[in-house]
């Protein structure tokens, strides 16, 4: 069969249907655009959402996601979202008129791919979005979870070994894949559209009376946002004026059970709720207008929005995670105020700490702009291009 694309990639993004279009996140439309534009022919496989799930549309019928793909470059090919047969059929049909696959992980979804792939003798390569150990609320040390984990390390191995190339989102997961054996094991670049001209400065936080603190991310129960809400709790009991804002998405029963949470604290009049930011400029505007950053996630891999929360000179409050604090290397300390997981009392006591010490939000600030003005000046499209040359799938 010849060879319509360069690559197929199957996974990672998600797509909304509306008025005929596709829509999908901003960092996989600048990823996938970008990728076009550096010659990249595309076969986009993606799953797609039922219209009018509240999870990726507003109250009145539009997507959450404001982009969507238009390129001469680029076919995309929707599969039903719970529609495993469907996206078999793509593997056997769309991956043979492509040079490669380029297969997301860890989904259900992507170990049948590089299966069928590896199977099949199609060439592709694997990365690894997130840590199964981490998504799956797995512990390793724990017995009664041992079985499940050695089948999880089981299908890494199943998926990276074979592979052309292996990315990893976070230097814990590149880690544990090189402890399995696994040697071509690379540190992706950051999936971000943000450029140097987008960073911000400025040394003036906490400027009113009123704390403005702020939460951007998926509405999960993994993300944590429980023990924010107990938090802020705390520190109206003890007589601080602040503010929450979280922007994200999720399940609407698990959103609608946060609310109530919120309620029963006395605290709902102190949340704004803001559905997914469709653009750029709009996530940024709500990094400028706020005091600090939390993110209460109980397993994470290294998260877009810390990119995005150092480059817009906000002081960021984070559970400690190694995940985090191994990307960040040793001078994690000075670009992050950590604190222990499930613990309200010390993300309260963590946000007073800023509140009162304007010399620990300018270490943090400096420290966290330095590190990642010289991490975001290559990007994950740029570093997927040359992988994809390498391995000579574009010629380019």
């Amino acid at each position: 069969m010849p060879t319509k694309y360069d690559v197929a990639c199957f996974g990672g993004a998600v797509l909304a249907p509306y008025g005929g279009k596709f829509f999908l996140n901003r960092n996989h439309y600048y990823l996938y655009h970008a990728l076009a534009e550096e010659g990249v022919r595309l076969a986009l496989i993606l799953s797609q959402v039922e219209q009018g799930d509240p999870e990726f549309y507003d109250s009145h019928g539009y997507p959450k996601y404001g982009y969507h793909i238009d390129h001469p470059k680029i076919d995309v090919y929707p599969i039903p979202r719970r529609n495993r047969r469907t996206w078999i059929w793509a593997c056997f049909r769309l991956a043979p008129r492509a040079r490669g696959a380029y297969v997301v992980m860890p989904t259900r979804k992507g170990l049948v791919s590089c299966q069928i792939f590896f199977r099949l003798s199609i060439p592709y390569a694997v990365y690894f979005a997130a840590d199964w150990l981490e998504v799956g609320d797995v512990a390793p040390e724990s017995g009664k979870h041992r079985i499940r984990t050695r089948i999880i390390e089981w299908a890494e191995q199943s998926c990276a070994v074979p592979a052309k190339f292996v990315l990893a989102h976070a230097m814990t997961t590149k880690r544990r894949l090189e402890d399995m054996g696994i040697e071509n094991v690379t540190l992706a670049r950051p999936m971000l559209d943000i450029t140097q001209s987008d960073f911000y400065q400025r040394s003036n936080l906490f400027e009113a009376d009123t704390i403005r603190a702020l939460y951007i991310g998926s509405i999960t129960k993994r993300k944590g946002i429980r023990y924010l809400i107990d938090a802020l709790a705390l520190m109206v009991n003890h007589g601080w004026q602040i503010v929450l804002t979280i922007v994200g998405t999720g399940p609407a029963s698990y959103v609608q059970a946060l609310k109530e949470h919120a309620q029963r604290l006395r605290v709902d009049s102190r949340i704004h709720w803001e559905c997914y930011a469709r653009s750029k400029g709009e996530i940024l505007r709500f990094y400028r207008t706020h005091d600090v950053f939390v993110l209460p996630s109980l397993a994470e891999g290294f998260p877009r929005v810390l990119y995005e929360a150092f480059s817009q000179s906000i002081p960021v409050v984070a559970v400690r995670l190694n995940s985090i604090e191994s990307m960040l290397g040793a001078d994690a300390e000075k670009m992050v105020e950590f604190v222990p997981s499930k613990d309200a009392e010390s993300l309260a006591r963590a946000i007073v700490r800023l509140k009162q010490s304007p010399a620990r939000r300018a270490e943090l600030i400096a420290s966290a702009h330095a590190w990642v003005q010289n991490r975001l000046r290559i990007r994950q499209a740029e570093q997927l291009a040359e992988l994809f040359r390498s391995v000579g799938w574009t010629g380019r």
